[in-house]
């Protein structure tokens, strides 16, 4: 019975080196190949940050959803904060106060759902980007402001 239990000893104290060899290897190789440049994932990088592109398509196809709503719109990372999506949308001096928070609120919800962030669900939901969205009417007056953060679940109108 003492050679059973100090065989199982042994094997746990091999599980447990083996691990830590696993371990210590892994964050070795990731340093080497952080120092020698070797991109690790398919990001951009902004101001020494990693930023997660959106894809051009993603854009014109949420922004080709809203053309019977919006007279033009852009979509890009701020640059020094590339967590923080801008959207600067121009509409109509005459688009109602309501259908102007439903459109900001369903760009957002389409960005979400079909670009890099987390899809949303019954509410926008929490995700991966800020985004600051710009309501402007075509001589650039501020109709809306539109906020979404990380941790919160929905829209807020300013």
């Amino acid at each position: 019975m003492k050679f059973i239990d100090s065989l199982d000893k042994w094997f746990k104290t091999l599980i447990n080196l083996l691990f830590w060899t696993a371990g210590i290897l892994t964050v070795v190789i990731l340093g080497l190949l952080y120092i020698l440049g070797v991109p690790l994932f398919d990001w951009e990088t902004s101001n020494g940050k990693n930023c997660e592109n959106i894809p051009a398509d993603t854009i014109f196809l949420v922004q080709s959803h809203f053309d019977d709503q919006l007279l033009s719109s852009k979509v890009y990372p701020r640059e020094d904060h590339c967590e923080m999506i801008i959207i600067e949308l121009v509409v109509d001096h005459y688009i109602p106060p309501d259908t102007a928070k439903e459109t900001a609120e369903n760009f957002i919800r389409l960005l979400k759902a079909i670009g890099p962030d987390d899809p949303p669900g019954m509410d926008v939901g929490r995700g991966r980007y800020f985004y600051n969205l710009y309501m402007m009417t075509p001589d650039d007056n501020l109709y809306l402001n539109a906020t979404k953060s990380q941790l919160s679940k929905h829209v807020e109108f300013n």
